[in-house]
């Protein structure tokens, strides 16, 4: 490998185990140990990855989620010891082992993994964020009553879809929904306005339907196992919600999920959405961490896309749009920022910072 990019690539693990290092001591230690002098089996896997795919900025994460699938399935037993997600246990002094387990399964599957770095993009269910699509569908039927029909860019494999048939519990205040998954929220409330939202109850949902370039189906064993992959495998809580989840979704009847580029498929959806709503009804749109995958160019062409729904409102059927984004660069907290159109008035816009919240939503702080 060329030594530029050998120092890119030490670079690119010790960011990776810096940010992880929160949510993950495991990855943490595992890419400190990988990228400090990076072995033969590193090298190779990302030699030829970058020779398949002219990508040259390495993503670690993505290679230890190959591991991480390995093991969980089966693949890889020595490392599997070492992952809870696989039933195993680690601590501080298993470190020197964890990382040579993890060099031994890639010099002896580097096929697999390279395989499974090719044919998965990252992509990390927290079915929690849908703690935010409630929030401010709440804030949404508060402002135009009605139920809802929902739209969602970037669904995935669509649990946050299913966001009105989810239990929370927003910090001390009252429970909302009933359902066998039970997700908690710390929440910074200073006037209640959170608590005076969930008086109102679950939010109605008339219709849903979700727009992503590789919709998932986590009913698909397979597909439920390379989705667990890419969170870290000391990542518990997290992963019991995807399963709790996963194993609801046959019970909920599928979402449907269209395959497509949200900046040239989006438009299409929202106007056949939107002249299949009943009146009395809002369009919903939400979306969440998608906004760092998308160009300027695409970002231009999704609201776009908006605003000409927008200018072209019937009576008695309003448009949001619910965006759950890190919008400063660098951040790791994310804002809730809702976009109200209504229909009587094409001066009857609004743009509210509903909230800040923790990326995986385990906290929520509201501004309004």
């Amino acid at each position: 490998m060329d030594p530029i990019l050998l120092q890119h690539l030490r670079q690119a693990f010790a960011a990776q185990a810096a940010q992880c290092r929160e949510i993950s001591p495991l990855g943490a230690a595992l890419c400190e140990g990988l990228g400090a002098a990076p072995g033969q089996g590193v090298i190779d896997i990302f030699s030829r990855f970058f020779r398949i795919t002219a990508v040259v900025t390495p993503n670690p994460a993505l290679m230890i989620a190959g591991l991480h699938h390995l093991a969980l399935g089966g693949g890889a037993p020595e490392l599997a010891r070492f992952f809870p997600s696989c039933g195993g246990t680690y601590g501080d002094t298993d470190r020197a082992a964890l990382v040579a387990a993890a060099e031994g399964a890639l010099a002896a599957s580097p096929e697999e993994i390279l395989d499974f770095m090719l044919s998965w993009q990252p992509q990390r269910p927290e079915v929690r964020r849908s703690s935010a699509f409630v929030l401010g569908a709440l804030a949404v039927t508060e402002r135009f009553g009605g139920g809802l029909s929902v739209v969602e860019a970037g669904a995935g494999a669509g649990l946050n879809l299913w966001f009105d048939r989810y239990a929370y519990q927003f910090g001390d205040g009252p429970g909302l929904g009933e359902s066998p998954l039970h997700l908690a929220i710390a929440v910074a409330d200073r006037d209640g306005a959170v608590r005076r939202l969930l008086d109102r109850g679950v939010p109605t949902v008339v219709a849903r339907v979700g727009l992503d370039q590789e919709p998932g189906d986590l009913t698909d064993p397979d597909q439920r196992q390379a989705r667990e992959a890419f969170f870290w495998p000391d990542e518990l809580a997290a992963l019991e919600r995807l399963r709790a989840a996963a194993a609801l979704v046959p019970t909920f009847g599928a979402a449907e999920i269209r395959s497509g580029a949200v900046e040239h498929d989006l438009a299409a959806l929202l106007m056949e959405t939107y002249n299949a709503m009943p009146e009395g009804n809002t369009l919903f749109l939400c979306e969440s961490l998608l906004w760092p995958y998308l160009s300027e160019q695409q970002r231009v062409r999704m609201t776009s896309a908006i605003q000409q729904l927008a200018a072209q409102l019937r009576p008695y059927k309003p448009l949001a749009w619910l965006q759950v984004e890190p919008f400063t660069q660098g951040s790791a907290t994310l804002s809730l920022r809702l976009h109200t159109f209504g229909w009587a008035d094409q001066e009857d816009r609004a743009v509210r910072n509903l909230a800040e919240a923790a990326p995986d939503l385990a906290w929520v702080r509201w501004l309004e």
